[in-house]
């Protein structure tokens, strides 16, 4: 028993939809990250600024802190972006129907 032509062109349209849909969302995510890596790094930058400045110890400390806080947010984000697969192939390389 065979499917009918239309059948298949209307479940192809279907999963490509789908597949096109995932890479958009991959893409978007992953640009994403990367615009809050950015703004991260400028974060970063404006506190190793102040606390090259900062002359109290309890003032100094804060930094260092906060430092750590946001170097562990910039790890996190980039595990996040490493995550975030699209496909090697297009559609219709993957699934030669």
């Amino acid at each position: 028993m065979t499917p009918a032509p239309e059948l298949l062109a209307v479940t192809k349209a279907m999963i490509e939809n789908i597949w096109e849909a995932r890479l958009n969302d991959a893409k978007q995510a992953k640009a994403e990250i990367t615009h809050k890596l950015k703004v991260l790094d400028k974060k970063i930058t404006k506190v190793v600024d102040r606390l090259v400045q900062a002359t109290s110890d309890t003032i100094v400390a804060a930094y260092e802190r906060e430092l750590q806080k946001l170097e562990h947010e910039k790890r996190l984000l980039k595990e996040q972006q490493a995550g975030v697969l699209e496909p090697q192939k297009s559609f219709e390389e993957s699934f030669k129907l």
